[in-house]
């Protein structure tokens, strides 16, 4: 029984991820053929800068709720979680979007463009819906019921490109690409309330301290994601021009989404790892080991289609402004293949409660993510921060196989 869970939430994630990939390729292009290169690269450059605020914002929370959903999924206590951590999420982000109104002329000069003070201030908002938006996908992952997170996902990134649509119909802006993101973000967050509503209207229980106390090293991995991720996009605005980031971030789109084919099997199958024992450690570490093979068998044509045909699908997809991104794509083909094992080996690390080890291996490669960036952006522009985001992570990497093996080998 348990292995037709598996199977059934697996494939259930196969295509939250595959329609869900699909859906942001398509966003992707509309944004790159309407903004054109210069405003889609500073389009690429807010949103990283928002990406780094809104994961800021989560604290650890979402990925806390979710281990210990996991962990206590089919008792009692699981619908006492679910609503302590809602009202948790609910409090930080609304507290993080003030700060944001309050302080966002700050923190435009934070990251060296005042010019963009009014994106984030209306941007918010958008950190607020983002915060709610993601919790739900961690619930229904630690819930183990991953047709939810189908309905989430479709319901964001095509409600983005319904209001894409739209409002370019009337005017092309990063005002419009921002009011778009906000609407989509709002429904479905309407939706993932509507869902978890009836699993917590009756509970009164709280576990605040647990969520919380668990949720600061996954914290520090949330910051640690936001500047590894988003670093080399940010130091490339800041150190070249807003033309090398619009041809990075097509290649960026490219290749930091291909890794969600791992996530996709992960959703579908780590959560068991919460419940790992010694009497069934023999079984969940031949299982990891299955599950490698697997994500190496998915990925080989992944990394050769990539290889024989990015130079011909990305100006025909993207438009020919951007066909230089194909050799950018070409440096972070590393990146790709480090990032979709990486992400197995963190799951385990979080379900069996090592996030702390985790949090400090990321530290790592952030900084040699920031020297490497220093030294290759200036000469070597959009390559050299492809070269810079794939080398990074290499520590990382080993570091946290290295504690899966004393975990579960």
């Amino acid at each position: 029984m348990k292995n037709v869970k598996i199977i059934k939430e697996t494939i259930w994630s196969f295509l939250t991820k595959g329609l869900t990939l699909i859906l942001l390729f398509a966003i992707n292009i509309i944004l790159a053929r309407k903004l054109g290169k210069e405003t889609y690269g500073e389009w690429t450059f807010l949103f990283s800068i928002i990406t780094i605020i809104a994961l800021v914002s989560f604290m650890g929370i979402n990925l806390s709720a979710k281990k210990f959903i996991a962990q206590y999924n089919g008792t009692k206590k699981v619908y006492a979680i679910i609503k302590s951590s809602l009202k948790l999420r609910i409090l930080i982000s609304l507290t993080f979007s003030v700060i944001i109104i309050i302080f966002h002329n700050s923190l435009a000069k934070l990251f060296l463009v005042p010019q963009y003070s009014q994106y984030i201030l209306l941007a918010s908002i958008l950190v607020f819906f983002m915060g709610l938006v993601e919790y739900f996908k961690e619930v229904f992952t630690g819930l183990h019921d991953i047709k939810y997170n189908f309905m989430i996902n479709i319901t964001e990134y095509g409600f983005k490109i319904i209001f894409l649509i739209l409002f370019f119909s009337w005017s092309v802006s990063i005002y419009e690409v921002i009011e778009s993101y906000i609407l989509a973000s709002i429904i479905s967050a309407i939706c993932g309330l509507a869902v978890i509503w009836k699993l917590i209207s009756k509970e009164k229980k709280n576990h605040y301290n647990e969520i919380w106390k668990y949720g600061l090293p996954l914290f520090l991995i949330s910051i640690g994601f936001a500047i590894s991720t988003e670093i080399s996009t940010i130091m490339l605005g800041l150190l070249k021009n807003s033309g090398e980031v619009g041809i990075f971030a097509v290649a960026k789109q490219i290749i930091y989404y291909l890794p969600q084919i791992s996530q996709a099997i992960i959703i579908g199958t780590m959560p068991i790892f919460a419940k790992l024992n010694e009497e069934n450690k023999r079984e969940l570490k031949a299982f990891f080991i299955k599950v490698l093979k697997i994500n190496t068998w998915i990925f080989i044509p992944v990394t050769l289609f990539l290889i024989i045909s990015s130079k011909f699908f990305i100006p025909l997809l993207f438009g020919v402004q951007y066909g230089e991104a194909w050799k950018v794509t070409m440096y972070l083909i590393p990146y790709m293949l480090i990032a979709s094992y990486s992400a197995y080996f963190g799951a385990v690390l979080d379900y069996v409660g090592l996030a702390k080890k985790r949090a400090i291996n990321l530290m790592v490669a952030i900084l040699l993510s920031i020297l490497l960036n220093f030294l290759l952006i200036p000469p070597l522009g959009a390559i050299g921060a492809a070269i810079a985001t794939s080398c990074a992570p290499l520590p990382y990497f080993i570091l946290n196989w290295i504690e899966v093996k004393k975990v579960l080998f």
